[in-house]
């Protein structure tokens, strides 16, 4: 969870003490402002390849199923209530390189595959036009994160 999602839930809990609070939370809500997807469209507005790590996965919600789950929150959560949704097993699970491909083949394209992002970007100006988008896919780097 996100630093300020987090002070946000924290704030919500001091606030209970004084009024009703239900929330719900999600993941990733497809196409929503800065959303891996709302990423992606917009590398493809500016031509810059699409730069994603292989060995992380999510689930995504619609708008439509996120603003249900809001509503599902507001009438039927009591006090410091936290709806989530419902996700069966690891079926829903997919990976952000997977994402990716499948987000430049809904648009006519084809990726990719360079060894490094610098490969990437520099194949930018020659490939796109042919309908070929450049993508890095690699491992995470979480050398800079803290211990859980």
């Amino acid at each position: 969870m996100g630093a300020t999602k987090r002070v946000m839930e924290m704030y919500l809990g001091y606030r209970s003490n004084e009024i009703d609070v239900s929330t719900a939370r999600f993941a990733n809500v497809a196409f929503s402002d800065g959303s891996l997807l709302d990423s992606f469209v917009h590398r493809l507005k500016k031509m810059q390849p699409i730069v994603a790590p292989t060995d992380i996965q999510r689930y995504f919600l619609s708008l439509s199923e996120a603003g249900q789950l809001c509503l599902l929150s507001c009438v039927f959560g009591e006090n410091r209530d936290i709806f989530f949704p419902i996700i069966p097993g690891e079926s829903g699970l997919i990976s952000f390189s997977e994402i990716a491909e499948r987000f430049l083949f809904a648009h006519g394209l084809v990726p990719h595959y360079c060894e490094s992002e610098e490969q990437a970007r520099t194949m930018c100006q020659s490939s796109i036009p042919e309908g070929v988008w450049p993508c890095f896919f690699s491992s995470s780097d979480t050398t800079c994160e803290k211990a859980i």
